[in-house]
Parts: C-alpha cells; sequence; structure tokens
C-alpha cells in the first residue's frame, strides 16, 4: 500500500478495485515521496523561521548542498525516488522529536489510518507492503496489520492465481523462502 508511492486495491468477490494512486505530484500522501517532499517544504519553512525544525541541516547533509540548491535541483529537475529516499531521515527526526517531522509522519500516519478504515469498509483481510510500513512510528500505530516486503507480495500473487491456498499455507511458503534466503546469504546452494 505505501513505499516510494501510495496505492491500494480492493479484491472483492473476484473483483480488483485501485483505491489512490493518484502520483506522487497530487497525490501519495502515505508514501516515502510525500514525506521527502513535504519534509523539503518544511526545511524551508524552518529557514524561513515559521517552524521549528533541524530539517535544512538535515537535507543538506544528506544531498550534499546547501537547501536552495536542493530545492532548485529539485524544482527544475523533480526525482521522486531521490526524494523518497530522505523519509527514512524524517522518521528518525521524528522518533528524536523534531517538532517538523513529528508532524509529517502524523499526517501520514493519518492518512493510512484514513486509508485503512476505507478498505475495511469493504474486506476482512488487509496487508500492507513498502518502505513506509518499515517505520516504527507507523508499525506502532498498525501493530496488527500484516506487512510483507519485496518477494513476499509477489509471492502473494503467485498464491492469487492458486486455488484453494489457505492464508497459513502462504505463511509456511513465506516461512520457508525466508529460511532458503537466510542460507544464500550465507554462502549455501539450494
Amino acid at each position: 500500500m505505501a513505499g516510494t508511492g501510495n496505492v491500494a486495491y480492493i479484491q472483492k468477490s473476484g473483483q480488483m478495485r485501485r483505491l489512490a494512486g493518484w502520483g506522487w505530484f497530487f497525490g501519495d500522501e502515505g508514501s516515502a515521496s510525500y514525506i521527502g517532499r513535504k519534509a523539503l517544504t518544511m526545511a524551508t519553512r524552518a529557514v524561513d523561521g515559521l517552524v521549528e525544525s533541524r530539517l535544512p541541516e538535515e537535507v543538506e547533509s544528506f544531498f550534499g548542498k546547501p537547501l536552495r540548491e536542493v530545492i532548485e535541483r529539485f524544482t527544475r529537475r523533480p526525482n521522486k525516488r531521490a526524494i523518497a529516499s530522505f523519509a527514512r531521515i524524517v522518521d528518525g527526526l521524528a522518533e528524536r522529536g523534531d517538532p517538523a517531522s513529528i508532524l509529517i509522519m502524523n499526517e501520514v500516519i493519518e492518512y493510512l489510518d484514513s486509508m485503512l478504515k476505507r478498505i475495511k469498509r469493504e474486506v476482512d483481510r488487509v496487508a500492507g507492503t513498502g518502505g513506509v510500513f518499515k517505520s516504527r512510528l507507523v508499525r506502532r500505530k498498525f501493530p496488527d496489520l500484516t506487512v510483507y516486503e519485496s518477494y513476499q507480495t509477489v509471492i502473494g500473487s503467485v498464491i492469487l492465481l492458486l486455488e484453494n491456498v489457505t492464508e497459513e499455507d502462504r505463511t509456511q511458503l513465506l516461512k520457508q523462502l525466508d529460511e532458503l534466503r537466510g542460507k544464500s546469504r550465507r554462502g549455501s546452494k539450494f
């Protein structure tokens, strides 16, 4: 549901419907690109003395250029992935009490909560995927949400093609794949 972008799908009675996913310029409120974009805006506000934040210094450190140059660069040539990559810094700042970063992360959490409530009006089982769900702040808000990472999401799609596969079967398959991944990282062969 939320990673660099933000889109949700509802599958009900064999039909798939899309929710959100309006793109990073007009939407994606629960995504890393939104967090990064909003952080750049808040950094400019902090420089102007409108909010209190360490964001200006962190932007300069992360991107290796003065804030004004970072803003000018992304204004001329927006780079969604580069902007989204700053989300982890914002999340860490929020955890350490940075006021502007807390505002951003609270807004993201509020949006994700509204999305999840909307989805749950139609279906019982909901899962998330994407980097934003790695945030400890987000995980604390949604402790019972099942979150899948990278290849686990693909496995979900494969399972949809199979018949009579239970949630327990899927969980067992993911556990086996995690074990295989661990072995391959240690140099073992499949």
